[in-house]
């Protein structure tokens, strides 16, 4: 920061808070309006090939955060917020995954949508399409944009994504805030395939977490009704039968269960019956 910039920001310190914010997570909506169990829920269908937003509002607005490399050798991130009524229009039909984006030009925070699923990583894509958007998951920088030619620095956040059919919109998320999320799936059962949608919005299995656990309905092996166990690393009756099957879109995973599993009680392991659980899982972004 030269002299000028650094007298600029004694003088009117809102600015430099306002424009260079350290935040525990970045690249992200850090909060906005919610539904009834706590969750992003800001977006919704609009008119034909339309996502309009929801709920959001002068004191329920969409806090951003968008990753700007570093700054004195600590992160640096770019923060800002949007409390009016906006849309995503013109939307591409017959679509199972059009990703939304809001993006910041330095004076106006516009809406905007692709067909190309956001690049996480470590390395640019080696052959991206005119379009592609592509952020480094070690923070060095902000994100860029591939414009057919050459990479370019953007601030953009990937919000949402829709599906379309038919002329319409027929599925909208919002991604979760702050890339994390919780879900309680109910209770449980033997040899049974369960859909984790956790809407963190990354297209790299790689780079999300997994917390898996299982709370008890009754008293189980000594555990009292109401205990939670983590299910990472917890040994089957049937081995290798508790699995992830990987993730189906960029924001579901699969849980299968086994006959039964062993939980542990001092030194005794005793099988128990997958129904006498309800499943918890949650998600994080690792980046």
């Amino acid at each position: 920061m030269g002299t000028r910039s650094l007298e600029r920001a004694i003088q009117n310190p809102q600015e430099l808070v306002d424009n260079v914010a350290l935040t525990d997570v970045r690249q992200t909506v850090a909060t906005g309006p919610v539904d009834s169990d706590g969750r992003a829920d800001f977006l919704e269908e609009g008119t034909g090939l339309q996502v309009i937003s929801k709920g959001v509002t002068e004191s329920i607005s969409l806090q951003l955060t968008f990753g700007d490399g570093f700054l004195n050798g600590s992160r640096k991130d770019f923060n800002t917020s949007r409390s009016d009524s906006f849309s995503f229009d013109d939307l591409p039909d017959d679509e199972d995954n059009v990703y939304l984006y809001l993006e910041w030009d330095g004076s106006t925070l516009s809406t905007g949508h692709s067909a190309l699923a956001p690049e996480y990583s470590l390395a640019k894509p080696s052959s991206p399409s005119t379009g592609q958007y592509w952020y480094p998951t070690d923070h060095r920088s902000r994100g860029e944009r591939w414009d057919g030619s050459a990479w370019e620095p953007v601030y953009r956040i990937y919000v949402g994504e829709c599906a379309t059919s038919g002329g319409s919109v027929v599925d909208v998320r919002s991604y979760a805030y702050q890339g994390w999320d919780r879900r309680e799936l109910g209770q449980a059962s033997n040899d049974a395939v369960f859909t984790f949608a956790h809407n963190i919005g990354v297209n790299n299995a790689t780079l999300i977490s997994i917390d898996a656990y299982a709370r008890t309905r009754l008293t189980v092996n000594g555990w009292p009704e109401g205990s939670t166990i983590n299910l990472i690393g917890l040994p089957t009756a049937a081995p290798g039968r508790n699995y992830f099957s990987g993730h189906r879109t960029p924001n579901v995973f699969r849980f299968n269960t086994a006959d039964n599993f062993l939980t542990r009680d001092g030194e005794t392991a005793e099988a128990s019956n997958w129904s006498n659980f309800d499943l918890i899982f949650a998600a994080r972004r690792a980046f």
